[in-house]
């Protein structure tokens, strides 16, 4: 996927070179230590509570990206979570979701999908958004 979006930002005009780490630990080794020689990497977030708050903070809050580290941004998403909680809505949170996204902060390369095969004697299955299948849910005949 990274030569796709390599070839693709070179399209657009960019210069772009793309650096292999030959295992997984070494990628998050140059991941998470030398992201100051390093101008855009892929990264994943894996929310574990549907908030606009945690999914935000998980990708641009300064403790865990330090690419978009910017303490004004956690200010702000402080701020929001507090707001948008009294307020009983995530109107704020959208209008920041329009400004990270005009800056480009983060770019969406794809959305998952989960595919669950059931059977009939499977009784009560939901599935979450982001958790999946709700084991606790679901029931064996």
């Amino acid at each position: 996927m990274s030569l796709e979006v390599a070839a693709t930002l070179r399209r657009l005009g960019y210069r772009v070179s793309v650096m292999h780490q030959a295992t997984d630990a070494k990628y998050f080794i140059a991941y998470f230590n030398d992201w100051r020689n390093i101008d855009a990497a892929f990264g994943g977030i894996n929310q574990d509570y549907p908030t606009p708050g945690n999914y935000f903070s998980a990708a641009l809050g300064c403790e865990n990206a330090q690419y978009t580290c910017d303490p004004a941004l956690d200010r702000r998403m402080a701020a929001l979570t507090v707001t948008s909680a009294a307020a009983g809505s995530n109107d704020a949170w959208t209008r920041f979701e329009r400004d990270v996204v005009d800056r480009a902060l983060v770019v969406p390369v794809y959305n998952p999908k989960g595919v669950n095969f059931v059977s009939k004697r499977l009784g009560n299955y939901q599935r979450h958004p982001t958790f999946g299948v709700l084991v606790s849910q679901v029931w064996v005949q």
